[in-house]
């Protein structure tokens, strides 16, 4: 299962990795994971706060940093990369927050052509 986990550096995404780590053997333990920051300027930080969660973990991964518009770049990334699945925070660290959900969580489930598992 190749699996793409989204991060932002909000406390939404931390939960999303948090979820992720909790319920790594319902994944596979050897998932194709690929971790996945839009570029904000804080990529650095929030990627090394990744990689000490999931080398604790002992979860293999990759990461990439992309620039652009986070909804449409995050699904343009899932579909060009044959993910099974999309996990993601329910809202973002600078989204407009909506009622339910962030603007950005809303885009990606229009747009991603991939399952998204989001994360409250």
């Amino acid at each position: 299962m190749k699996i793409l986990l989204t991060v932002d550096g909000s406390s939404f995404g931390w939960k999303a990795l948090d979820y992720l780590v909790k319920h790594k053997n319902t994944f596979g333990t050897d998932c194709g994971l690929t971790v996945l920051h839009v570029d904000e300027g804080r990529a650095a930080r929030v990627l090394a706060r990744v990689k000490t969660q999931l080398r604790r973990a002992r979860m293999g991964y990759t990461e990439a940093v992309i620039k652009g518009n986070p909804g449409k770049e995050i699904a343009k990334f899932a579909r060009r990369g044959k993910f099974d699945l999309v996990i993601m925070g329910s809202h973002g660290y600078s989204a407009f927050e909506q009622l339910m959900l962030g603007s950005v969580a809303s885009k990606i489930i229009a747009l991603c052509k991939v399952p998204v598992l989001l994360v409250r």
